[in-house]
Formats: C-alpha cells, sequence, structure tokens
C-alpha cells in the first residue's frame, strides 16, 4: 500500500459518517419555479451569488475553485426525461463548480468545513467517491448544497489533485 492510499484510507475512514448522513434523494423546491424556463431564469438570476459563497469557503480552505458554466437547458431537459420521468426540479446541478485540493489535509477541512452546522451553505446530498471510489479508481466528493438566502440546489465538486492529475494520466495512456 502507497503512502497516498493510506492517507486515503485514514480520510475515508474519517470522512465516512459525516458523508453518509446525507445521501438520499433530492430535488430543487416545488415553490422555486413551476416551468424548466423559469427554474432556468432563476438559476441564471443566483449563479454569482451561490458561486461567491462557495468560493470564499474553497478559498479559506487553500483550494483552487473552478466555477462552471450554467448547464444548458436542453441538457436539463435530457436529464430529466432520462433520468427523472419528465421531473426538472430533480436536475440539482445546473449551477456547478469544482475544487482542487493540494493537500490531503485540505481536502479533507473543506469537507468538514462544508459541512459544519450554522455555516453559510448546507449540504442536502453527498456523493461519497472517496470511500466508494468510481470503477475507474477516480476519488472524489460530490455535494449537492443550497447557500444562504437561496433555495436552489447548486453542485460542487471536490477532487484531491495527485489523484485528479493521476486519473487524468490513465485516460491519456488508455487512449493512446
Amino acid at each position: 500500500e502507497s503512502a497516498l492510499e493510506g492517507s486515503l484510507k485514514a480520510l475515508s475512514d474519517q470522512l465516512a459518517p459525516a458523508l453518509e448522513a446525507t445521501a438520499g434523494v433530492v430535488m430543487q423546491p416545488p415553490t422555486l419555479a413551476r416551468s424548466l424556463d423559469e427554474l432556468m431564469r432563476y438559476a441564471a438570476d443566483k449563479n454569482d451569488y451561490m458561486h461567491s459563497i462557495v468560493r470564499g469557503i474553497v478559498e479559506q480552505m487553500h483550494g483552487v475553485y473552478k466555477q462552471g458554466p450554467l448547464k444548458k437547458k436542453e441538457r436539463v431537459e435530457e436529464k430529466a426525461n432520462g433520468d427523472y420521468e419528465g421531473n426538472f426540479l430533480r436536475v440539482v446541478d445546473i449551477v456547478r463548480s469544482s475544487a482542487v485540493f493540494h493537500s490531503l489535509t485540505d481536502f479533507q477541512d473543506a469537507v468538514l468545513a462544508i459541512q459544519r452546522p450554522g455555516g453559510k451553505v448546507r449540504v442536502v446530498r453527498s456523493k461519497d467517491r472517496v470511500t466508494k471510489p468510481l470503477s475507474s479508481g477516480y476519488r472524489d466528493v460530490l455535494l449537492n448544497l443550497t447557500v444562504e438566502g437561496c433555495d436552489m440546489i447548486m453542485e460542487l465538486q471536490l477532487h484531491f489533485k495527485d489523484i485528479l492529475v493521476s486519473h487524468l494520466l490513465n485516460i491519456f495512456a488508455h487512449r493512446i
């Protein structure tokens, strides 16, 4: 077992209880929008505000924050129809972002800071792919959260730099 694998195992053991507590099905509040067009307008209106709150937390924990583009309406429709029987309120990654951390300590601190009760964000669902990596071996944490003053759910993917680089190198090597 490499030092990185040992550190990941320790991280997994520490994060598992916090991440398991938020597993489950989530959706945008029905009061947010009566139509997909209304939801998309709401997302566009709240996008910068939501990112500003999450960016502040990520950067305070020494992460590199990347604001993603709003998911396109056509893709939201496709996802709603393909995955959620047409229920567009189940699509919770219209506003999306990622954060990359250069140390396991910063990665762990960020997950715990974001999960902290009484903070500016509230995690409504998490996908723990640190303790349960993808079949490719890739590990990250995917969080769906709301920010103070806004009911819309957004997505934040937390990556650990060494794992991200290793994953990209494996994909590149596989394609050659």
